[in-house]
């Protein structure tokens, strides 16, 4: 089972004002799609972290559906701060989202002996991650529908310490339901925890699950360079799992 992980596309719609911000943007992304094309083994899905547009606007979806759309491989999404869940779901339509009532991105796929859950962890009001006791309970009934398939996590904000110093940096408005969170983690078979929104590489552990962020597609928000000067180089990820090895993730860098 093979993994393409990308994140933090901020696509911009060539009629803003920052024409130019927009223009590489989309050339990043496209650029992007154009090496994954080009992998000599296909992934199985590519899983977006959210994000995606940076207004939130419809034609901004519009563009970025376009370009994925060359890839003819499942691309499922979770929203960020900075997507609009209606005007995403308006434009990326999957039978996983049919549900309005849930009004969340929270939602498992299918492969053959393993699963995709995706958790929204997006606030309408803020930046900032937050968990609710509703989307916890949706998250974790989701995962009962089969408690020992090999599952594999995808939100948009890490739940859990990604400061670069002693000073803690938790990028929730609460921590109350983190905990909680990682109850329900632990009660099932979860082989590793993929974010976005930190801009930047970053890797840690919840007990015995891996995590991975990583910089964005939209190379001039990368935090990256704040901890490696040299740094430059659109990335994404691809994570691999077997029984035998358990994750294995890979940086491709993009020329």
């Amino acid at each position: 089972m093979i993994i393409a992980q990308i994140s933090d596309t901020h696509i911009i719609s060539p009629s803003h004002k920052f024409s130019e911000v927009a223009a590489s943007r989309i050339k990043h992304l496209e650029n992007c799609v154009s090496n994954i094309l080009n992998l000599k083994t296909q992934p199985n899905a590519i899983i977006h972290t959210g994000d995606i547009s940076h207004n939130g606007l419809i034609e901004e979806y519009k563009l970025v559906y376009k370009i994925l759309n060359r890839l003819k491989i499942p691309i499922f999404y979770t929203p960020g701060n900075r997507d609009n869940r209606k005007n995403l779901s308006s434009i990326f339509t999957h039978s996983y989202l049919t549900n309005a009532k849930r009004d969340q991105f929270i939602y498992s796929t299918y492969f053959k002996d393993f699963r995709l859950v995706s958790m929204d962890s997006s606030c309408k009001k803020h930046n900032q991650g937050e968990l609710t006791q509703k989307g916890l309970e949706i998250f974790s009934s989701i995962l009962m529908e089969n408690k020992d398939i090999p599952t594999m996590i995808f939100m948009h904000h890490p739940p859990y310490d990604v400061s670069l110093s002693s000073i803690k940096n938790i990028e929730y408005n609460s921590e109350n339901l983190l905990p909680k969170f990682r109850e329900i983690l632990d009660s099932f078979n979860i082989k590793g925890l993929f974010c976005g929104h930190i801009h930047r590489n970053f890797e840690s552990k919840l007990g015995d699950i891996i995590s991975y962020t990583l910089p964005p597609i939209a190379l001039d928000l990368s935090r990256d360079k704040e901890v490696k000067n040299e740094f430059n180089e659109i990335q994404y990820l691809l994570h691999s799992y077997s029984k035998n090895t358990g994750i294995v993730t890979k940086k491709i860098l993009v020329q």
